[in-house]
Order: structure tokens, then C-alpha cells, then sequence
């Protein structure tokens, strides 16, 4: 089904921003509690200051050493694939300096 993006306030107001790139990646619930059952054990396992493929490539050999059932594997890489992809959004919205003309 076709939605009508208002592509104006995409670029003003994070919130419509956040929610149109959460339904559009599919970031759901289910990720969020997915993230949150990880989280005590990548945490230590990510040091907090890093670049974003640092953290990436650590967060997901992380979850593919912790011996989780496939399913479970599955769907943790792909919410925190998902996760990286909404915070590389903002970063690159709001810290890239625009190109030269």
C-alpha cells in the first residue's frame, strides 16, 4: 500500500522522522525487547566511544558468539542491524557537513 510521506517534516521534526523510519525498517517491539535481553551481556563487550563500524562489526560478532538459538540470533542481528541503521540516520542528519558547491 502506497502512504504519503510529508517529506518537509521529515527533515523539521525528529519525532515524524524517528516513527517514519522505525515502520519503514520495520523496527518493532519485538526488537526493542530483543536489544534489551542482549544488553547485559554485549554491553561489556562494547566499549561506549566508537565508530560506527567498530560497533557494528563488535555488536555483531557479539550476538553471533553467544550460542543463541538460530531464530533468536536472527532476529537479535536484524533488530540490531535495524537499531544501527535509525542511529546512523541521525548522526548523518545532523553531524555531516554538507558538500562543497
Amino acid at each position: 500500500m502506497m502512504k504519503h510521506v510529508d517529506e518537509p517534516k521529515l527533515e523539521t521534526d525528529l519525532a515524524s522522522r524517528f516513527a517514519w523510519l522505525t515502520e519503514f525498517l520495520g523496527f518493532t517491539e519485538a526488537d526493542v525487547a530483543a536489544l534489551h535481553a542482549a544488553a547485559p551481556v554485549l554491553g561489556p563487550l562494547v566499549p561506549m566511544n566508537a565508530l560506527m563500524g567498530f560497533v557494528s562489526d563488535a555488536l555483531l560478532s557479539a550476538v553471533r558468539g553467544l550460542g543463541l538459538a538460530r531464530e533468536t540470533e536472527v532476529r537479535t542481528l536484524r533488530a540490531v542491524n535495524r537499531l544501527l541503521w535509525l542511529q546512523n540516520d541521525l548522526i548523518t542528519r545532523h553531524y555531516q557537513q554538507p558538500y562543497a558547491t
